[in-house]
């Protein structure tokens, strides 16, 4: 599966839609529709731009978009825009010339890190759904937030009563925190999340050796590992969909990770059913705070088990979470040997040639 083409059109999107023949994917504003459509004329500044653009849509087959002001917009729109209308800023194609429409599956992922004096560490976490159940998911959870005057929601804040939570009673926090659980269980198709003792990886993976450039940097590590992951779900499960991800922006790996995709081999991109993109959103992006409430509770799960004198159970908010479909993935040093021990059999490291480095 491959990208067939781009054009630009104006504007930014910021609610997913959908229609016969197209969707718009928030955060990265991607179509798809019937490839080998050539569209020449926009940006051109003449007359005939609007009717080109008309014509490009009725060909898309395209219910819910219109024209205005040489712009292709989403005639619906949010709920309190004042226009109506949501200027579309991408059409990205997908697809095969022999095939024709494709599905795309959206992963959203946030991280979550401890801080001193507790041990370091590391989790990356998302949500994989497709593109009408993301639509409906960022409805209702604006709605939610809405409903409370939150601009946006973050675990942490949450979870330390901060700001808007301050005065919040018990009863009014779960049943906030639940109506949320329940939007991400009800719109989402799976999750997954991957926690590291940066620490025991260290010590396993030195830093600055031939066996931690394979394996990269921590950061790295775990995103890498979900995307493993997911190519095995989606083997296991006979789908063969190409995965958009979409990351916060800003935890300072964002370049490393840009790296990561672009060096992608053929049969990689087939694996992990990654699609030519890679989005790094801001917080304002919906289904991210979704996934940073999920790498919260994870990280604090591994931090939970990994401290002998704290005898207290899972929280309730992580196995609200949780579900069969969930995919959570702990690693410290035992875990971490056993991937080395997986990959030293393979042939693919010597861990005696790193210890004499």
């Amino acid at each position: 599966m491959r990208r067939l083409s781009v054009v630009e059109v104006g504007g930014f999107v910021t609610e997913a839609i959908s229609s016969a023949k197209a969707e718009v994917i928030y955060g990265c504003t991607i179509f798809r529709a019937a490839p080998k459509l050539a569209v020449s004329s926009f940006g051109c500044q003449s007359s005939s731009v609007t009717e080109s653009l008309r014509t490009f849509l009725v060909r898309l087959r395209c219910k819910k978009l219109l024209v205005l002001d040489n712009n292709i917009v989403d005639e619906l729109g949010p709920e309190g825009n004042d226009s109506g209308c949501l200027p579309v800023r991408y059409l990205v194609l997908y697809g095969d010339r022999r095939k024709g429409l494709v599905a795309v599956l959206q992963l959203y992922m946030d991280e979550s890190y401890s801080h001193p004096p507790a041990p370091l560490v590391y989790t990356i976490a998302g949500y994989v759904s497709e593109s009408y159940r993301w639509s409906r998911f960022e409805r209702e959870w604006q709605k939610v937030l809405d409903a409370e005057g939150i601009e946006f929601f973050h675990m942490k804040d949450y979870a330390h009563k901060r700001g808007v939570y301050a005065d919040w009673t018990d009863k009014k926090r779960i049943k906030f925190l639940r109506t949320l659980q329940h939007i991400i269980k009800s719109n989402t198709e799976k999750d997954f999340a991957i926690s590291l003792v940066v620490e025991d990886y260290n010590k396993l993976i030195p830093p600055n050796t031939q066996i931690r450039i394979g394996f990269g940097e921590p950061h790295v590590f775990v995103v890498i590992g979900c995307m493993k992951d997911i190519g095995k779900w989606q083997k296991s499960k006979h789908i063969n969909k190409p995965v958009h991800y979409v990351f916060e922006k800003g935890s300072g790996y964002d370049s490393m990770l840009k790296r990561v995709f672009e060096g992608l081999d053929g049969e990689q991109i087939k694996f992990y059913r990654v699609n030519d993109t890679v989005t790094f959103a801001g917080k304002n992006v919906l289904p991210l705070q979704a996934a940073d409430m999920l790498a919260y509770e994870n990280r604090l799960e591994l931090c939970r088990r990994l401290n002998p004198e704290n005898r207290r159970k899972p929280r309730e908010s992580l196995k609200n979470l949780e579900r069969p479909e969930s995919h959570w993935v702990f690693y410290d040093e035992p875990n971490l040997e056993i991937v080395l021990g997986h990959a030293e059999r393979a042939g693919l490291i010597s861990r005696a040639s790193a210890a004499n480095e």
